[in-house]
Parts: C-alpha cells; structure tokens; sequence
C-alpha cells in the first residue's frame, strides 16, 4: 500500500466561483486575515471576499462579502480582474475563479466576521505590505492593481 498524493488525473476535483473587493481609502487599501480554514494559512492577509451563492451575482456576491467580513458596507465601482487559481490541498484539485472589484465604503464599522473565518478587518496602509504575510492571490491581485513599481508585497 503506498501513501503517495493523488495526480490531478485521481483526485476529487471542484471548481469555485467566487467575488473580492478591493477598497482603498488615501493610501490604505481594506484587508482581513484567515482566522479559520486551512492550518497553513491561518494568519495571512487577505482581500475580503468568497463565494459566490447559487444564483447569485458576483457583484452582489463582493458587496456582501465585504459587508460579511469587514462590516463595512460599499458599493461596485467596477469589474478590475478575474482571476484563476489551482491548487492540490490533500486529494482535492480545486480551481477557484475570483471576479474582483474595485469597492467605495459607504459606511458600517470594521469589527470581526461573526463566523471567525476571518479575523483583524484592517485599512493596511499600502507601504507596509512588503512586511505582511499575504496569501499569494491576494500578492497577485494586489501587484496587478496597483502595479509593480508602486508596491512591495511580503510573502
């Protein structure tokens, strides 16, 4: 019996659709960290955002998740990249594909999501980067909008 990883060819495979706002205020742009999910990446920054429900629109799909994980309410600027990730995690291949949006708050509070998937709703000014753990979509994302030579992102 070995113990040797699935192929992409054997394992489970799963596709998911989901939406990521990107807000910036000045020279800050709006981030959340993992609090739950995956061991490994617990603690790095992300861009809120997730999955887009049955039936749902991936704009409606950002503003509701920026709301779900920040507390922030905002409105749809416009449509900035789709993006598409694949990865083996265990002996899923999974493939997310992100609709991400550019996002003005219109108001709420930051505090914490209730579930605690994410956790530290912070306006990160943009110059300290270089200095956080941010998952590499969000890096990929991030360098994408505000382009390389205006930023430095940590690993």
């Amino acid at each position: 019996m070995t113990n040797s990883r699935p192929t992409p060819n054997e394992a489970v495979t799963k596709q998911r659709l989901g939406a990521s706002g990107i807000a910036v205020n000045g020279d800050r742009v709006l981030l959340t960290r993992i609090g739950n999910g995956l061991p490994e990446e617990i603690g790095w920054w992300v861009l809120p955002g997730g999955g887009v429900d049955h039936g749902e629109h991936p704009q409606a799909a950002a503003v509701r998740e920026v709301f779900e994980e920040t507390g922030l309410q905002s409105t749809i600027d416009r449509l900035v990249s789709v993006v598409s990730d694949r990865r083996m995690i265990g002996d899923h291949d999974l493939h997310f594909v992100y609709a991400v949006y550019t996002v003005t708050v219109i108001g709420g509070r930051l505090r914490d999501e209730a579930t605690g998937d994410t956790v530290d709703p912070s306006w990160v000014p943009v110059n300290e980067l270089s200095r956080l753990q941010v998952l590499p979509l969000t890096r990929r994302i991030l360098l994408d909008h505000f382009g390389p030579d205006s930023i430095s992102i940590g690993s």
